[in-house]
C-alpha cells in the first residue's frame, strides 16, 4: 500500500485536472507528479541514511565488543602471567625454606648431658664486657671458632624469666657448622599465654624437658673457648649468666643488632629487628621467635655483615689464605 499511494495521489489529482480543464490538469499532474517524486525520493534518501546508520552502529557496536573481548583477553593473560610469576615466587621461596630447614638438620646434635641443678647467679655479679666490630682490617680466620646462639624466654627480664629453649650452634672456619646444642627446657612456672603466643612454646611441649638449670654445664662447656655472636647479645647473655652458664666472657662477642645498626643505614632499612634482617638479605625460613630457627639465622645474618664491611665471605674457606691481615 506504501509503494502505491503516490500513483493513486496521481490518478485522483489527473481526475480533477480533466474535470476542471485539460492543459491545466496536465501541468498540475506533472507538477504533482514532480512533488511526489521529491517527497518519494526524500523518504529513500532517509530510508538509506537510516540503513547507513544502523550499519554503522552495528559496526561501532561490534568493533567496540572486539576491543573489549581483547582488553579482557589481555586482561586474562595478564592475570594467568601475574599468578604464574606468584606460584614461582611461592615456589622458590618453599625451596629456599627446605634449605634453610635441611641445612639445620644436617648439623651434628650434640648429646645433652643432664647434671645437678646449678644455682641462680645475681645479675650484678656478671662481668663488665664489650662488643668486637668487624672492619676491613679484621682477620676472618680470627673469628673462630665461633657460636651463635639464642635463647626463648618467659619473659625479658632475666631477674624474673625463665628459659624455655636454647640452642647454640658451633662453628669453624670457613663458616662450616660442627655442631649443635639445642633442647626445650621446662620452666618452674607454667608458661604465660602471652609468650606461647610469640613462640608457639606451650607447657606439653616441654613437659620432661630438663630445667635449663639442669644443662648449664653442659652448656658452658660446648661454649668454652668460642667467641660468642647473637642478635641483641645482650638479652641471651643476661639470662644465661642468670641461669647458671659459664660464659667465656675473655673471647670476642658479636652482637649482629649493633653490627647491622653501624652498617645499614635507618633511611634504608624500617628496623634492625631479625626477621627485618633475614627480609633484607633474602633469608627465608619458618620458625620464626624458635630458637634454633632464630640462631642459624643469626649465623647467616652474621655472614652477610660481615661481607658488606669486609667484602669477604665467611664462608668462603679461599679467603683465608690472604688473611694477612691483624
Amino acid at each position: 500500500m506504501e509503494k502505491k499511494w503516490p500513483i493513486i495521489v496521481i490518478a485522483v489529482l489527473a481526475a480533477i485536472g480533466l474535470i476542471v480543464a485539460i492543459p491545466a490538469s496536465i501541468a498540475f499532474v506533472a507538477m504533482a507528479a514532480f512533488v511526489i517524486f521529491i517527497l518519494n525520493h526524500s523518504r529513500k534518501k532517509a530510508k538509506e541514511e537510516e540503513a547507513e546508520r544502523r550499519s554503522a552502529e552495528q559496526a561501532r557496536l561490534k568493533e567496540k565488543s572486539e576491543k573489549e573481548a581483547a582488553c579482557k583477553a589481555e586482561e586474562a593473560a595478564r592475570e594467568l602471567e601475574q599468578k604464574k610469576k606468584e606460584e614461582e615466587v611461592e615456589k622458590e621461596l618453599a625451596r629456599r625454606i627446605r634449605q634453610f630447614n635441611t641445612e639445620i638438620e644436617a648439623i651434628p646434635r650434640v648429646e645433652i648431658a643432664i647434671s645437678m641443678p646449678v644455682p641462680r647467679k645475681y645479675l650484678k655479679d656478671m662481668p663488665d664486657y664489650e662488643y668486637s666490630n668487624i672492619t676491613r682490617t679484621t682477620k676472618l680466620s680470627s673469628i673462630f671458632p665461633l657460636v651463635v646462639l639464642d635463647v626463648e624466654t618467659t619473659g625479658l627480664k632475666a631477674a624474673y624469666g625463665e628459659i624455655l629453649e636454647i640452642a647454640a650452634i658451633k662453628f669453624d672456619a670457613g663458616m662450616i657448622p660442627t655442631a649443635c646444642f639445642a633442647t626445650l627446657c621446662k620452666p618452674k612456672k607454667p608458661i604465660p599465654p602471652e609468650i606461647t603466643k610469640i613462640n608457639g612454646i606451650t607447657d606439653e611441649m616441654v613437659d620432661g624437658k630438663p630445667n635449663f638449670h639442669e644443662i648449664a654445664p653442659a652448656l658452658s662447656r660446648f661454649l668454652e673457648g668460642c667467641h660468642l655472636v647473637g642478635h641483641n647479645l645482650e638479652f641471651d647473655l643476661e639470662f644465661l649468666h642468670v641461669h647458671g652458664t659459664e660464659l667465656p666472657f675473655d673471647k670476642k662477642l658479636y652482637d649482629t643488632l649493633e653490627l647491622a645498626q653501624r652498617t645499614i643505614k635507618k633511611s634504608d632499612i624500617w628496623n634492625h629487628k631479625l626477621d627485618t634482617l633475614c627480609s633484607w638479605y633474602g633469608i627465608h625460613r619458618d620458625g620464626s621467635h624458635r630458637a634454633l630457627s632464630d640462631c642459624y639465622a643469626t649465623s647467616k645474618i652474621f655472614t652477610q655483615l660481615v661481607f658488606d664491611k669486609t667484602s669477604r665471605m665467611l664462608d668462603d674457606g679461599t679467603t683465608f689464605a690472604s688473611d694477612s691481615d691483624t
